[in-house]
């Protein structure tokens, strides 16, 4: 393959580093840091960039320090280890104003909240591997699906690491991917992902679950099909079926942000939108004289239903928001949105904007998509009124963020 010296320039949104081949193309390189000169052999062509990975450095930064984990620069789960945790701050600090600036047109953006990880390593309470046929656990290598064997990973919790260490598979089994849970209460499930509707042979020897999940649905194999998550205050029940937060005291901390911020009062009504099993509801749900939740998942509304059943003046939808949100006519005063990475359908911008909610807060997993949708919600009347970073996922180019926008145009 081709070789070329490339000068990194800068770190850009996914991980990757930012150079320019002889042609002046952008190409775009994993593991490397801003500064570096290195010589890149190009693994993929289009007309207007290129990528590639770092064969040799000729010149390293001096930010640069040894990543802790063996499997780094192989393994596509971590990006940042080889970049102190401040540098890792500022990188996504600036990542996230570029992005603002570049898809959304706002060059000077209210950033006033960066909230650090408690811990840079060692603290997800769930783990997903994919399974190579032979039951090889790992993760998929970067750019790539190719599996990398694992037997350990640096972000889990203590007691992940022990069943990641522990569990095996034969290659009967025919399992996409296993999924390790670890809950509030020390219990640890385990979630099995199945094309073969064949239920799989198991024997645990711990206190916890395991959930088979296939075509033909869930069947719970040992233990109960739901586990308990504490964030703050408040007890989540979750099912295997349904997501929740990988970093719980960041959840928090998300969670606390939105109560300091928004109206609350019992003529409040929120809505709380891709609501989940119900998180910023909860924290909602005493400080608003009413809250109505939208949400696809069937095993997250069932869940929210339970998390939420002290309380009357709740209401949960079953469904897709951009499907829901326009059979509504009532006109909330806050709406949270918490959407997935591909962000706002146009319509679900449409009717908040039509309705014109006085006050709204994004919450993203995708700046790319929060940028492009905050450009929309600002160009039909809103208020950028503060950003907040909240790094939930250190070593990794992930970037959690709050927007909170106010409704301005008479």
């Amino acid at each position: 393959m081709e070789k070329q010296q490339v000068r990194i320039e800068k770190l850009v949104y996914g991980g990757e580093g930012l150079g320019r081949l002889g042609d002046g193309r952008s190409v775009f390189v994993p593991f490397v840091l801003p500064g570096e000169l290195v010589m890149v052999e190009i693994t993929e062509e289009k007309q207007r960039y290129a990528r590639g990975k770092a064969v040799r450095w000729l010149e390293i930064s001096e930010r640069r320090i040894a990543p802790p984990c063996p499997y780094f620069g192989d393994c596509g789960g971590c990006h940042y280890q080889h970049l102190p945790y401040g540098d890792q701050i500022e990188t996504k600090g600036d990542i996230l104003k570029d992005l603002f600036s570049r898809n959304g047109g706002i060059d000077d953006i209210p950033l006033k909240v960066i909230e650090l990880s408690g811990k840079e390593y060692h603290y997800r309470n769930a783990v997903r591997l994919h399974v190579a046929n032979d039951g090889t656990l790992g993760f998929l290598q970067q750019g790539s699906n190719l599996l990398v064997p694992v037997a350990d990973c640096l972000l889990a919790k203590g007691q992940l690491q022990k069943f990641l260490k522990q569990f095996t598979l034969s290659a009967e089994d025919s399992i996409n991917t296993v999924e390790f849970r670890w809950d509030s209460t020390d219990e640890v499930m385990i979630i099995i992902d199945s094309d073969e509707t064949t239920l799989p042979e198991v024997s645990i020897d711990f206190t916890g679950s395991i959930v088979h999940q296939s075509p033909a649905g869930q069947v719970v194999l040992a233990g109960s099909e739901s586990q308990v998550f504490s964030v703050g205050d408040y007890d989540f029940v979750v099912s295997a079926g349904s997501f929740f937060q990988a970093n719980l005291p960041m959840a928090e901390r998300m969670a606390v942000f939105l109560a300091s911020r928004l109206p609350d009062g019992a003529d409040v009504t929120l809505f709380d939108l891709y609501c989940g099993v119900g998180l910023f509801s909860r924290f909602f749900a005493e400080r608003s004289g009413k809250v109505v939740g939208i949400e696809q998942s069937p095993s997250a509304v069932a869940d929210y239903v339970v998390n939420l059943d002290a309380f009357d003046h709740i209401e949960i939808y079953e469904g897709a928001v951009e499907i829901i949100l326009p059979g509504i006519t009532e006109t909330p005063d806050i709406v949270i949105v918490d959407p997935p990475r591909s962000g706002l359908a146009g319509s679900v911008v449409d009717w908040l904007v039509e309705k014109q909610v006085p006050w709204i807060a994004y919450v993203s997993c995708d700046p790319a998509t929060l940028t492009r949708d905050v450009k929309r919600f600002v160009q039909q009347g809103y208020r950028l009124d503060e950003v907040a970073f909240f790094d939930q996922f250190p070593q990794t180019y992930h970037i959690e963020t709050i927007v909170l926008m106010a409704w301005v145009e008479s």
